[in-house]
């Protein structure tokens, strides 16, 4: 009786540690598989939502994207710089900014290029309400890129064109 005891003790024990080195092996490797699917998706080799579920065509959301051919990028400057002058603690104070202008197509270029007098104009006025103090922070920077991009795209909406402006670079920004 003793045997068939040491026998049924030892059984359990065994079936545990396999258990236990299984649930680890499992473990190890969803870790495995979550770290590698993050640094895809942070290196933007996955994008976002894009799983491999088949859509009603029976293709996946990756291989409907990787269809479409990307446009390359043109850009327009809005040239000649643009430069301010502010009050700070009763001393004159300059700001001088260029920007460029970047979409996917050729219309819409030409279209902020035909334009520039008004953009101009909507942009002088933008950079009048800023103040210094504002535009010497990250996000004041950041704001002000925003609300130039959304001024030059209402001006392209109002010329009657879907505004396809990707985005606006500083390509210059001096403060003195």
């Amino acid at each position: 009786m003793a045997k068939a005891k040491e026998a049924e003790g030892e059984a359990p024990e065994a079936k545990s540690s396999k258990k236990g080195i299984v649930l680890w092996i499992v473990l190890t490797v969803l870790l495995i598989a979550g770290a590698v699917t993050g640094t895809l998706f942070y290196a933007g080799v996955l994008p976002p939502g894009a799983a491999a579920v088949p859509m009603a065509s029976g293709e996946t959301p990756m291989a409907v994207e990787a269809q479409k051919p990307l446009v390359p990028a043109m850009y327009t400057s809005l040239d000649p710089p643009f430069v301010m002058t502010y009050e700070v603690h009763g001393e004159p104070r300059f700001v001088q900014v260029s920007a460029s202008v970047m979409a996917r197509s050729a219309e819409t270029i030409e279209l902020v290029d035909a334009n520039i007098p008004r953009i101009r104009h909507a942009l002088i006025m933008l950079l009048g309400e800023q103040t210094y103090d504002e535009l010497g922070t990250l996000e004041g920077k950041k704001k002000l890129r925003t609300a130039v991009l959304d001024e030059i795209r209402q001006i392209v909406r109002q010329e009657g064109q879907v505004p396809d402006l990707e985005d606006v670079f500083f390509t210059n920004f001096v403060m003195q």
